[in-house]
C-alpha cells in the first residue's frame, strides 16, 4: 500500500459545488466568429496577401480603399509601408504561436493601430482606431515614474495585503479607471475573492467579496493563460461577426484564441451591465506558472486604454506575480520551518523515554498544538487510547473502521477529511467532538491507526451578491441569465473544519513512523527480551 500523502476531496458544500455551469463551462469563448465593433477584422493568406474573411464592419475602415473586401489582397487596402512592415514581422516571428506583434500607422489624421498574429495557419489583423479615456495629463516619463514607484514599494512589501493594494492604487493612476481589484482564484473551488481595491468614491467596494466560479468560468479562464490582456470599452456596443466563419485552410471555425478584439459572452456582458459597470479590462496573474488571480479593472462608463498605458500595466502585474510568487513561498516556508522545528524538538524528548507511547499520550497537549487539533487518538487490534477532544471510545473504532476501508479504496496511508460526513449516521453524534480528522497507518500492522481530529470552524463569507442565483433562466427559450443583483450576501459555513495543510500531514506520517517505529518497536523488543531472559533463570 502507498505511503504517499493525501488529502481526499471534502464533500460537496455550497462553496464546492456553486458555479461550474455548464452552459459556462461549455461555452467555446474562442470560435465566437465576431469582433467588438470598435475594430475590425481581417484575415489573410501570406505571401499571396489574400483576404479569407473579415468582420462585416470592415467597410468603415476600408470602403474608401477598396468597395470589395475579401478577395483583395493587403495592399489594395493598406498603406504599401504598412504591408512592407507585416511581411516583416510574418518573417520575425514566422512558426512561434502566441507571438503577436503592434503596428502603428496614421490614415490621413486618424492614427491607427492593428495587432497581428497567426491562427492555424490563417494571418489574422485585428485594426482600431487609437481612442483613449484616460486622461493626457500624464506624459510617458510620469508613467514611467509611477510604474517605478510601485515595483520599489512592491518589493519592499512584506505582506499579500499590501502587495494587493499597491498594485491597485498603481494601476489606477496609471489609468484613471474608476476601480480595480485584485482578485484571486480560491483552489480547489475556483471561486475568486477581492484581495485588494483601489476606487472613486461612487464605485461599489466588493474588498472581501467571494465571487462563484461561474463568473470567470474554465474557458475564460484557459484563455487568459495564452492572452494576459482583455478588454471591453463598451458593455453595450454592438458585436461585428467574421465572414466566412471558416479558416479555409482548416475548414473549421477561425480560431481567436490569441485575439485581442474578441467578441465577449452575452451572459457576461449582461452580467456587467447588471453590475452597474459600463467598461472593463483586467489582466492575468500568473504565479509558478498557474492563474492565481487577476487585476479587474470596471469603469461607470465607455472607457478606453491606450496601448502604452495598458503596457505599464502589465509591468505592474507581471512585477505583482513575482513578488506575491516570493512572498508566498516565503509564508509557507516561514510556517514549515516553525513546524518542523516544534515537530523535530517534541521526538527528540521522546528519545530517551522508557515509555515513548505513554509519553506520547501524557503529553497529548503538545501534540495538539503543534498539529493544531483538539485530540488524538490510538487505535489498534487489542485497544483504544485517546486524549484531548474526541469522540468516545466505540465511536473511535468505528471511525478507525471506516477510514481503513477508505484507506483501502485509495491505497493510501494517509487520509485527511475535512468533514466526516461521509461516515453516514455516525456524522451527527461525532460532530460535537471531531468535525474533521487525519488518519495514518501504522507501521506494522494495517489495523493500527494515529489520529488527530479538529472541531468545527464556524464562519460567514460575504459575497458579491446570492451565488445561489449566479445564473437564471428567463424566457421562453432558456437562456441562461447573471444574477441582477451584486449586494453584499452572507453565508454561514459550518459543518467543516480548517483545512489540512500539507506540512500537517505530512508531519502526521513521519511522526506516526518516528514514534510508533522507531521508537516504540525498539522498547517492545526490549521488554520482550527482558520477559523472556527473566523466564529462562
Amino acid at each position: 500500500m502507498s505511503l504517499a500523502v493525501t488529502e481526499s476531496p471534502k464533500q460537496p458544500e455550497l462553496t464546492q459545488t456553486l458555479g461550474d455551469i455548464t452552459e459556462c463551462n461549455n461555452e467555446q469563448l474562442h470560435l465566437f466568429s465576431s469582433v467588438q465593433a470598435h475594430g475590425c477584422f481581417l484575415g489573410f493568406t501570406w505571401p499571396d496577401q489574400r483576404v479569407q474573411c473579415a468582420s462585416e464592419n470592415v467597410s468603415d475602415f476600408f470602403l474608401e480603399k477598396h468597395p470589395h473586401v475579401l478577395g483583395a489582397r493587403l495592399e489594395h487596402l493598406l498603406e504599401k509601408e504598412v504591408v512592407a512592415k507585416i511581411g516583416s514581422l510574418l518573417r520575425e516571428f514566422s512558426g512561434q504561436r502566441n507571438q503577436g506583434r503592434y503596428i502603428s500607422f496614421a490614415r490621413g489624421d486618424v492614427k491607427m493601430e492593428a495587432y497581428l498574429y497567426e491562427s492555424q495557419g490563417l494571418y489574422c489583423l485585428e485594426i482600431e482606431k487609437k481612442v483613449a479615456t484616460e486622461s493626457n495629463s500624464s506624459d510617458g516619463l510620469d508613467l514611467e515614474q509611477m510604474v517605478g514607484d510601485y515595483m520599489r514599494r512592491a518589493r519592499e512589501a512584506m505582506t499579500m495585503a499590501e502587495l494587493g493594494k499597491l498594485a491597485a492604487e498603481a494601476v489606477r493612476k496609471v489609468t484613471g479607471i474608476d476601480r480595480v481589484m485584485i482578485y484571486k482564484f480560491l483552489a480547489p473551488t475556483w471561486h475568486g475573492q477581492v484581495i485588494a481595491e483601489d476606487r472613486v468614491a461612487k464605485a461599489h467596494s466588493f474588498l472581501g467579496h467571494r465571487f462563484p466560479s461561474s463568473d470567470i468560468p474554465r474557458p475564460a479562464r484557459d484563455l487568459y493563460l495564452r492572452n494576459s490582456f482583455r478588454s471591453i470599452p463598451n458593455v453595450r456596443a454592438e458585436v461585428s461577426k467574421i465572414t466566412p466563419s471558416t479558416n479555409p485552410l482548416t475548414r473549421k471555425t477561425v480560431d481567436l484564441s490569441d485575439s485581442r478584439l474578441r467578441a465577449v459572452s452575452l451572459i457576461h456582458l449582461e452580467y456587467l451591465r447588471n453590475m452597474g459597470v459600463g467598461a472593463s479590462f483586467s489582466l492575468a496573474l500568473n504565479v509558478k506558472d498557474q492563474l492565481w488571480g487577476l487585476i479587474a479593472c470596471h469603469h461607470l462608463d465607455e472607457f478606453h486604454i491606450s496601448r502604452q498605458r495598458w503596457v505599464y500595466c502589465d509591468m505592474i502585474a507581471n512585477a505583482f506575480s513575482s513578488r506575491a510568487s516570493m512572498l508566498e513561498t516565503i509564508e509557507e516556508n516561514e510556517r514549515r520551518l516553525e513546524f518542523d522545528k516544534r515537530l523535530r524538538s517534541f521526538f527528540i524528548s521522546l528519545r530517551s523515554s522508557a515509555d515513548p507511547i505513554g509519553d506520547f499520550l501524557r503529553r497529548h497537549r503538545e501534540v495538539e498544538e503543534i498539529f493544531e487539533v483538539s485530540g488524538i487518538a490510538l487505535v489498534t487490534r487489542d485497544k483504544i487510547d485517546f486524549a484531548g477532544l474526541t469522540p468516545a471510545s466505540a465511536d473511535l473504532k468505528e471511525i478507525a473502521n471506516w477510514f481503513r476501508g477508505e484507506m483501502l479504496k485509495a491505497n493510501k496511508a494517509c487520509l485527511a477529511f475535512q468533514d466526516l460526513k461521509a461516515t453516514g449516521a455516525l456524522w451527527e453524534r461525532i460532530k460535537p467532538f471531531a468535525c474533521g480528522a487525519v488518519a495514518v497507518q501504522l507501521p506494522g500492522a494495517d489495523e493500527n491507526l494515529f489520529m488527530l481530529f479538529r472541531p468545527e470552524i464556524i464562519r460567514t463569507i460575504t459575497w458579491g451578491g446570492d451565488p445561489r442565483k449566479q445564473l437564471e433562466r428567463k424566457g421562453f427559450q432558456g437562456r441562461v441569465n447573471p444574477r441582477e443583483s451584486f449586494a453584499a450576501w452572507e453565508e454561514v459555513i459550518s459543518d467543516e473544519t480548517k483545512p489540512w495543510e500539507k506540512h500537517i500531514l505530512e508531519g502526521a506520517h513521519f511522526l506516526g513512523e518516528l514514534v510508533f517505529d522507531v521508537l516504540a518497536k525498539p522498547q517492545k523488543l526490549i521488554e520482550e527480551l527482558r520477559v523472556a531472559l527473566k523466564g529462562n533463570v
